[in-house]
């Protein structure tokens, strides 16, 4: 649980330092653990997967996400 929260606040993070975002520390954490999720979904799609997400890859795919989260966010916003 712990590991998520630090591994989605530092993917939520960088996303937002691409997308020029500014949310606080819990928004972060937030948009990384759900970027996390849609990033993953987005490497299955694409067939970037096979089986088992190794840590490295897992946190290119969550900082993905968390870009897309944070820009679809913003287009609604």
């Amino acid at each position: 649980m712990i590991t998520w929260i630090l591994f989605g606040g530092l993917a939520g993070w960088i996303g937002s330092m691409f997308v020029e975002s500014d949310p606080n520390i819990l928004g972060n954490i937030v948009v990384g653990i759900i970027g996390a999720m849609v990033g993953g979904f987005v490497a299955e799609k694409l067939g970037a997967t096979s089986g088992k997400i190794s840590s490295l890859a897992g946190f290119f795919w969550a900082i993905v996400g968390s870009v897309l989260l944070l820009v679809i966010i913003g287009f609604l916003s």
